[in-house]
């Protein structure tokens, strides 16, 4: 009888020992490979979730603000992007979202130094600068009011109404080169005149007439709208402003005031609106109109470096100006530049002959406001006491220099952003005005002097 061998026996003393049979041993691998696959997939997930950690925009924000590359401000606008994830901007075959685009053209266009650093030193999968560039052609860029701006506007004052509520609206005309180009985003000719209202123009613009709002109590301004023109008559100007007014009040935004030049069409157009800006002098000065849809007053005033050019202008072109304490004469500047020039010392005033002769300097508010300064009014009275007989009779033109320098002073000194209270405001916002343009209107009356001649022969104040 033939014996049997033994059959090994499973050793279960040791988890480490193999099973017996080779099914048993095939299923304890399958076990072991699904565990270790299970390990590595969470492992490669807790990795992922890391590395989006990492490049998350709020993780990357004060990285940035670190080392310098982005300020206060640019670090809050970026903010509102914290949950963006950097790395799934590299995903190939999918468009960029919008939150993607407003955060690349806000870094790239605020903050230059801190988009390269990310797209080329840290490799983040930022659009190329030739991509924006191709995103900004797409903005809505049309001659008229910019529908886009003014949302964005009401936005803002939609969530930060003592910043963006209260404005001043600013109109300024530029001259511009004729020409007439081919535009291929539009598929149409752009160069001529253009008030945004779609009609065809067959004229070439000579002119860019631009609208912008600057906040009262905050750092910002921003265009809102800007028409290509030629000839652009007070009538046609008053209907643009007053379509700007409306829309901002549409939008929750209260215009204080009206800023521009002293060119005569803006002082045609204020009259038009109801001020009241180049009749009698010594008559009291309607210097505010009524809001077409509150009928609130909004203030005009002329710009105050444009004006201060205008009366060094004025006093270099118009001497002598006869009045009651003597004559405002410009040639006691003269005699001050040649007396410093002369002895080789400045008394304390910075008078050069880039002062005096200023018509290849006349876009430099600087000079005009060096000009008329108290230091120079102080340096004539100081050469008259001195003896020095060129300026015996200067007493009439150092007071006007003094009241020049005591507007502009104020003018300068002026800080809405300390003012906090909405009626405090109005009361603040009236009373400045009233002050600033009893000094800016009687420079636009003292410029039509020549149509008025004294019997003297001089032109009187």
């Amino acid at each position: 009888m033939a014996t049997s061998s033994p059959q090994p026996q499973p050793n279960d003393d040791h988890g480490y020992a193999l099973p017996a049979s080779p099914i048993a041993l095939k299923t304890r691998l399958n076990e072991a490979l699904a565990r270790v696959e299970r390990l590595e997939r969470e492992k490669k997930n807790s990795m992922a979730r890391e590395k989006r950690a990492k490049t998350t925009v709020k993780s990357l924000l004060g990285d940035l603000r670190e080392k310098n590359l982005i300020n206060e401000e640019l670090k809050e606008k970026l903010e509102f992007y914290s949950d963006l994830q950097i790395d799934l901007m590299a995903k190939q075959g999918h468009e960029y979202t919008k939150d993607y685009r407003e955060f690349a053209l806000t870094l790239h266009l605020h903050g230059p130094k801190a988009y390269k650093y990310l797209r080329e030193t840290r490799h983040f999968p930022l659009p190329h600068p030739h991509t924006i560039q191709r995103w900004l052609r797409s903005v809505d860029a049309k001659p008229g009011l910019n529908k886009m701006m003014l949302d964005m506007l009401e936005r803002r004052c939609q969530g930060d109404q003592a910043k963006y509520g209260c404005v001043s609206l600013m109109l300024d005309a530029m001259s511009i080169r004729k020409h007439v180009q081919y535009n291929p985003h539009t598929q149409s000719m752009s160069g001529f005149v253009d008030m945004g209202d779609g009609n065809s123009e067959t004229e070439v613009a000579t002119e860019a007439l631009v609208f912008m709002v600057v906040g009262l109590q905050g750092h910002w301004k921003t265009p809102i709208a800007y028409f290509l023109t030629k000839s652009l008559s007070p009538e046609t100007q008053r209907v643009l402003l007053s379509h700007a007014l409306e829309e901002l009040h549409a939008r929750g935004i209260r215009v204080v005031c009206v800023t521009m030049d002293g060119h005569a069409s803006n002082v045609s157009m204020c009259n038009q609106l109801g001020c009241e800006l180049k009749g009698d002098p010594r008559e009291p000065l309607q210097t505010s109109f009524s809001h077409p849809v509150t009928g609130e007053k909004v203030f005009v005033m002329m710009d105050a470096c444009h004006m201060l050019k205008l009366a060094r202008n004025m006093l270099q072109a118009y001497s002598p100006i006869a009045t009651t304490t003597g004559q405002i004469n410009w040639r006691y500047i003269n005699h001050l530049n040649d007396v410093q020039k002369k002895d080789g010392l400045h008394a304390a005033n910075k008078i050069t002959d880039k002062h005096v002769y200023f018509e290849n300097h006349k876009m430099r508010v600087s000079l005009a406001a060096q000009t008329l300064s108290c230091s120079v009014s102080v340096t004539l009275r100081t050469m008259r006491d001195l003896g020095y007989s060129q300026f015996k009779d200067c007493e009439a033109t150092a007071q006007f220099i003094e009241v020049q320098d005591a507007f502009k002073w104020y003018v300068l000194h002026i800080n809405f952003m300390q003012v906090s209270e909405r009626w405090y405001v109005t009361m603040y916002v009236d009373m400045m005005f009233s002050c600033l343009n009893v000094f800016f209107y009687a420079v636009l009356f003292l410029l039509e002097l020549p149509c008025i001649q004294c019997v003297s022969g001089t032109r009187c104040f």
